[in-house]
């Protein structure tokens, strides 16, 4: 009975989640008549242009861009949640997410680093090196510790977005569409990023479903994963670098965004319990699901002016975090 609820449960996300991206296609606004509508059977159609290569008219061109947007908050949303989910089994911490422990900041800051001073290279590269080097120091300084974890890594990204304030100094371009895209926006995305993304999403998710009875096994603690032949500081490694790849995919594209990989395996566990096939792919469907609906709001609440995604995100998780905290969770 339990196997027929967690089969129903992910399909329904699934099928909540292509409704929720065929509504952000079809609609830029909440209220009617502020912006140009797009049919579902429209948004369709134009995907499948997208998809073959087809030409595409002035309304095909705006359902396209929107297509990317939806697509690039779909799939930022499930990294987030994969790289949540990694790092609250390998660290056995429920209070750890990428931005919790400074992973976000850090790939930004290296980002911002390879725009502003012009360095070879993918973007992404910086982004995923100056992830682990923040997440290495998050861990050093918290010593094992939960609690001291999620303390050293606000600091280290306090210290971060201290060092990319620095850097925007010295920039000589729109101050305004900098900290709008360091505060999370999906504004720029482009098949490119899409494509980027789904690779890495994909080579991730392999790895994970190919491994998840590991995870099962070292939620259950250490000495059992060694007693049954794990090798827990190899795989511990190997979740830690994917869970920081899945996060600087995001912030390197992106931007900040904020408390996604903290809610989206919690209330994944909630409803499927601790097994991480299933809690991964629910974790995944919310995790996509709430960038698609956050990314919705923020562009069609003030429109035409948009609201970074990042702000969104702060408000719901920073609520979602103290209820956490409240019940006790990261004792």
């Amino acid at each position: 009975m339990k196997n027929y609820r967690q089969i129903a449960l992910i399909g329904g996300g699934f099928v909540l989640l292509l409704f929720t991206m065929l509504l952000a296609v079809s609609y830029s606004s909440i209220k009617p008549g502020q912006a140009i509508y797009i049919s579902p059977y429209a948004a369709i159609d134009v995907f499948i242009k997208w998809l073959s290569g087809a030409s595409f008219n002035i309304t095909d061109k705006i359902a396209i861009f929107r297509l990317q947007r939806v697509f690039a908050a779909a799939i930022s949303g499930m990294l987030l949640a994969i790289g949540g989910t990694l790092y609250q089994t390998t660290l056995m911490n429920p209070l750890v997410d990428p931005y919790l422990l400074g992973v976000s900041a850090g790939a930004s800051l290296g980002a911002v680093i390879a725009y502003r001073f012009h360095l070879s290279g993918p973007v992404w590269l910086y982004a995923f090196v100056f992830a682990i080097l923040s997440f290495a120091f998050s861990y050093v300084l918290g010593r094992g510790n939960r609690l001291k974890i999620v303390l050293s890594g606000v600091v280290i990204s306090s210290l971060v977005s201290a060092g990319i304030t620095l850097v925007l100094i010295m920039w000589n371009d729109s101050l305004h569409n900098i900290l709008a895209w360091l505060m999370g926006s999906f504004a720029m995305a482009d098949g490119k990023k899409v494509l980027l993304q789904s690779i890495v999403l994909i080579f991730v998710f392999i790895v994970i479903v190919s491994t998840h009875r590991v995870l099962d096994i070292m939620l259950i603690g250490d000495e059992v994963a060694h007693g049954v032949g794990v090798n827990v500081f190899v795989y511990r490694l190997i979740y830690l670098v994917l869970a920081s790849l899945a996060a600087a995919f995001v912030a390197a594209f992106y931007g900040i965004v904020s408390f996604v990989g903290l809610m989206a395996p919690h209330l994944a566990r909630l409803m499927v319990g601790d097994k991480h096939l299933s809690k991964l792919l629910l974790s995944m469907e919310i995790g996509a699901i709430l960038l698609v609906v956050g990314d919705f709001l923020s562009r069609g609440v003030m429109y035409p002016m948009e609201i970074p995604i990042g702000v969104f995100t702060s408000v719901v998780g920073g609520v979602f975090f103290l209820y956490l905290v409240v019940r006790g969770e990261w004792l």
